[in-house]
């Protein structure tokens, strides 16, 4: 297919925010969205929400032509913007993608225009989270210097998009420790999962950055969005790897019927 697929409408806080009718009319924005979901579907394309408020991310159950909606500030190499952990709650929860924006596959790019000091030390980062985001994904690299290799792992050969079954989040230990500090089951850092099922098995995935010390995870419990409800594992193996630049290639562990499987301070 060429053309056109997919309408981002950006700027949806400002132009909310600055437009005195959308502001001091109850129902003109709810209308203006829906006549925009309706043109999208008169034209078969799809629609991606940017720079949204939470009100446009809740009107989007009106609008069967949103897929996605941006999870993350603008992307600048070097920066934290691959966290999307917490706003991607929102967007599950209204059946929409979320969109972590693009990302440089490599640590430098020449001629950028954010100078020749700007580097981007965790490309394998951000590629691990726009694959488990399940949502779009967009390597912005130069024509030419891209890692090639890094970005095949986002798609089978067909290119067809490898992603879970919902995207990867938070579990619930990571807002108890916000709120209450440290204690059981509450990781001093980010600790996300997911989950795909293949073939009649469930696989689990966890992202684990920045921890403080390690903490031991229930994958149990992880289950199923974090909440519980998962039921005790009979076995699991667990495969660490920490991108393409781990010494030894990935370490194989199998983990026994309900134990916890430990991650370390990273």
């Amino acid at each position: 297919r060429t053309g056109m697929f997919m309408y981002e409408q950006d700027w949806l806080d400002v132009e909310f925010d600055n437009s005195h009718p959308l502001v001091q009319n109850a129902t003109l924005g709810r209308t203006w969205m829906r006549q925009m979901d309706a043109a999208a579907r008169q034209s078969n394309v799809s629609i991606q929400m940017c720079m949204s408020h939470v009100r446009h991310i809740l009107q989007s159950v009106e609008m069967p032509s949103v897929t996605n909606a941006r999870a993350s500030g603008d992307y600048h190499p070097g920066s934290g913007q691959w966290d999307v952990g917490t706003t991607s709650i929102l967007a599950r929860a209204v059946g929409i993608g979320p969109s972590k924006d693009n990302y440089w596959s490599v640590p430098t790019e020449p001629g950028t225009h954010y100078g020749p000091t700007t580097r981007e030390p965790h490309a394998a980062l951000h590629s691990a989270v726009s694959s488990l985001s399940a949502g779009p994904v967009a390597p912005s690299d130069a024509v030419g210097v891209s890692n090639v290799s890094l970005i095949l792992r986002h798609c089978t050969a067909d290119g067809t998009l490898l992603r879970p079954d919902r995207p990867a989040t938070e579990i619930d230990g990571h807002f108890a420790f916000l709120a209450f500090g440290s204690g059981e089951g509450r990781p001093e850092g980010h600790v996300w999962t997911t989950e795909v099922s293949l073939s009649g098995r469930l696989f689990t995935y966890v992202l684990a950055v920045d921890l403080a010390k390690p903490f031991d995870l229930d994958l149990g419990c992880s289950r199923r969005g974090g909440g519980g409800g998962g039921g005790p594992l009979a076995e699991a193996v667990a495969v660490e790897s920490r991108g393409e630049g781990r010494r030894g290639g990935e370490a194989l562990r199998r983990l026994a019927a309900g134990e916890k499987l430990r991650l370390e301070r990273c």
